[in-house]
């Protein structure tokens, strides 16, 4: 009988960031917003984005976990591209604070929420967010690629 292949540790992490990932994805559906730099989506056209983006961490989840080499390929993209799409945020954001303003427009946020969400507070959540994503993209992508002979061709 076959024995099976026991899951390293770091690999076990990289799987809790990439499921972790693509709940947050999901999560968009309740507040549909996604920046890409200068680019603001809202609505139907970021529920569609944050759908497709879920559905490429859950088949690299998938590619990971069965040790595919396209799904170590797909998860260091991935999140090699959340990383880099952090910073681009992050410092178009620092740029252009005004930008805040109209983002949040339309959500019916109840006013003690408004009198928090102040642009020095937004900014600081943001590159906040922003370095623990580049600090887990590092991760990622640094272990995969190390790893490259546990995954199959």
């Amino acid at each position: 009988m076959k024995e099976a292949q026991k899951i390293p540790v770091g690999l076990i992490v990289v799987l809790v960031f990439m499921g972790m990932a693509g709940a947050g994805t999901v999560n968009i559906v309740s507040v549909p917003i996604l920046q890409f730099g200068s680019i603001i989506i809202k609505g139907a056209g970021a529920i569609a984005i944050a759908l497709f983006m879920t559905a490429i961490y859950a088949t690299g989840f998938y590619g990971l976990l069965k040790r595919y080499s396209w799904g170590r390929n797909l998860a260091i993209f991935m999140f090699a591209f959340s990383a880099i799409l952090s910073v681009i945020n992050t410092l178009y954001l620092y740029q252009n604070p005004s930008v805040l303003d109209t983002a949040y427009e339309g959500l019916n946020l109840p006013p003690e929420a408004l009198e928090i969400m102040t642009d020095q507070f937004i900014l600081g959540l943001v590159t906040f967010s922003a370095t623990i994503s580049i600090g887990i993209g590092l991760f990622v992508v640094i272990y995969l690629i190390r790893k490259k002979a546990y995954f199959k061709a």
